[in-house]
């Protein structure tokens, strides 16, 4: 990936944006990886190659030392055609310092894909977002997961989009 715009063509093309976060200009390459390999842009896995957290790294521009919220949601829950559950939360680990998950924060516990049998392509969408400030924040997340609002939950807590990057999976 080499520019900016490039990265926003291409979540367009996927409809990440508008489908899951409104318009924003990405600035950070977001890399992930299963044990199958890597992530890429909307590439797809069996749901058994997703059964742990992807690992996911990015390298930053910004100056000092920004925190990050990383959260995966699934815009097609039930299914693309009908997604009553649009943008169901499947993991969100946030107050990540530099790219290090394990420093991170976790406010909703990784579940792996599981779209319903016949429910066609599920895109899983991971969302990285920059902190305000350089101090951990407490963020309030419901415990239901489906319907959660990237867009509300960014003007909020006045977090900032910065990147994503997705796979798509699917059952029967």
């Amino acid at each position: 990936m080499s520019t900016e715009s490039d990265l926003h063509d291409i979540l367009r093309k996927g409809e990440i944006i508008p489908d899951v976060i409104s318009d924003f200009k990405p600035t950070v390459v977001v890399t992930a990886a299963c044990a199958k390999g890597p992530i890429n842009y909307g590439n797809e896995f069996e749901v058994s190659d997703m059964q742990f957290p992807p690992s996911v790294s990015w390298v930053s521009s910004e100056p000092g030392s920004p925190l990050h919220l990383l959260v995966m949601v699934d815009p097609d829950a039930p299914s693309r055609d009908h997604p009553k559950n649009r943008l169901y939360r499947h993991w969100a680990v946030a107050n990540i310092k530099g790219d290090d998950i394990a420093t991170a924060t976790e406010l909703t516990p990784y579940m792996p894909p599981a779209p319903p049998e016949g429910s066609g392509p599920h895109r899983y969408v991971l969302l990285l977002f920059r902190q305000p400030g350089d101090q951990p924040m407490t963020f309030d997340v419901p415990k239901e997961r489906g319907k959660w609002n990237a867009t509300a939950f960014k003007e909020e807590y006045g977090v900032v989009p910065v990147g994503a990057n997705w796979f798509v999976s699917r059952r029967g």
